[in-house]
């Protein structure tokens, strides 16, 4: 960020919980102003409970955007993030009053580029920018028309900051020319502090959630290899017991042929190393569980996607492995099959996974939902988390039965990016 940083209220310093001092100050700048409304203070209070709640994104996102717009008195807010894979740009996230088509332009081809609009001036400056009339301002001009097809003549545009760390701004919108108090802005510039805590916290729970899947994948993996190995280590001993120590010696060679082949089909396809070892414990796991897991021979994969650590990766790609395994448990052994195949390009990084389970039902869109449980094909809970995770890229999931009884999850993410 550049230019001097606007007022700020937040105190990141002493001994409370971040949480607990955001809540505090909120509650003592609420309580210190008798003169202002009681829709203020329950605005305030809203951003302050969700700072205390920020588990959820989203919820955390759309009461930010409720609670501003209600404490300007304005027809609409909007929140906008930047891009975690195109960081000159903000990408909107939630909105309040805005009308379908004007979200759409903002999360579709007309994305807002930082110093070229209202909302990336104050994203770089560190400080608010108030736009009283939308017909005469220059920044306004790329989006003038979009501007008054949507209604509104004057915005207010409040960056959001923790530390020194700009994670985007938050909009206001008001449908007439308007002047904002002085007053006001400032308690706007302390809810937007506030706001950026809540938003940022969320971030870590979710980053914190995303490890934590990642590893009970790798250990549910690595236990059932370990499992494996056990009883291998058993046949030896037994062999050795009994003084077959060139039967043994034989066995151990065959065992060391296969894991070698199979460890070579893996790492000379796949060169991330975390996502590779886990697709090596994962085969041993399927083999275990009664299941075919085959990686297809024309899989190929350089790098990570552009802009997803190793834990993301392995994370989208356990949780599509888990469900399809899962989706053929108990079935016919003809049809315990699962196959997994990744492509990338420059542009495109590509993960299919099939099996031979019952398929994703009428209404494969339920199984995109938190909390869904039940697995009539290869969907169930794993699914949100790996919405959530390509919905973060732009990216995008396929469903697909074919007439051979097939289940198939595309989903394409970035193409190779570099590594970090």
């Amino acid at each position: 960020m550049s230019g001097e940083k606007g007022p700020s209220l937040m105190s990141m310093d002493g001994g409370l919980d971040l949480e607990q001092r955001a809540r505090a100050d909120l509650l003592r700048e609420g309580a210190s102003a008798p003169r202002r409304s009681t829709g203020d203070l329950e605005a305030v209070l809203a951003v302050a409970e969700a700072i205390a709640a920020a588990d959820d994104m989203d919820a955390t996102l759309r009461v930010v955007a409720d609670a501003a717009a209600r404490l300007l008195r304005c027809q609409a807010a909007a929140v906008l993030l930047l891009d975690e894979y195109r960081p000159d740009t903000l990408r909107l996230v939630a909105a309040f009053g805005l009308s379908e088509r004007y979200v759409a332009a903002l999360t579709g081809a007309k994305r807002i580029e930082v110093n070229r609009s209202p909302s990336g001036v104050a994203l770089t400056s560190g400080r608010p920018v108030v736009v009283r009339d939308a017909h005469t301002e220059p920044l306004i001009a790329p989006w003038r028309e979009l501007a008054d097809a949507e209604g509104y003549r004057a915005m207010v545009s409040v960056p959001l900051v923790v530390g020194d760390t700009a994670l985007g701004v938050l909009n206001l919108y008001h449908w007439s020319p308007a002047a904002i108090s002085h007053e006001r802005l400032r308690l706007l510039v302390a809810l937007a502090g506030h706001a950026a805590i809540a938003i940022h916290n969320a971030r870590l729970r979710q980053t914190a959630e995303r490890q934590v899947d990642a590893l009970r994948t790798m250990v549910v993996s690595l236990r059932a290899q370990t499992h494996e190995f056990s009883n291998r280590l058993h046949a030896i001993g037994g062999l050795l017991a009994l003084g077959e120590v060139d039967e043994a010696r034989r066995f151990t060679s065959e065992l060391q042929a296969a894991f070698d082949e199979r460890t070579a089909a893996i790492t000379d396809r796949i060169h991330e190393p975390v996502l590779a070892g886990y697709l090596v414990a994962q085969l041993s796991a399927a083999d275990a569980a009664g299941v075919d897991l085959t990686v297809d021979p024309g899989t190929s994969l350089a790098d990570r996607p552009t802009g997803m650590d190793a834990t993301t990766l392995v994370t989208l790609v356990g949780n599509l492995l888990r469900n399809a395994v899962e989706a053929v448990d108990g079935l016919p052994e003809r049809r315990r099959r699962v196959r997994f195949k990744a492509t990338q390009t420059s542009r495109r990084t590509r993960v299919v996974v099939s099996d031979r389970g019952e398929g994703f039902g009428p209404e494969p869109d339920a199984w995109f939902t938190e909390g869904a449980s039940s697995k009539p094909g290869n969907l169930g809970v794993g699914l949100a988390l790996v919405k959530t995770i390509v919905d973060a890229v732009q990216g995008r999931i396929v469903l697909a039965r074919d007439g051979r009884g097939w289940t198939t999850v595309t989903v394409d993410l970035p193409g190779a990016g570099k590594r970090r």
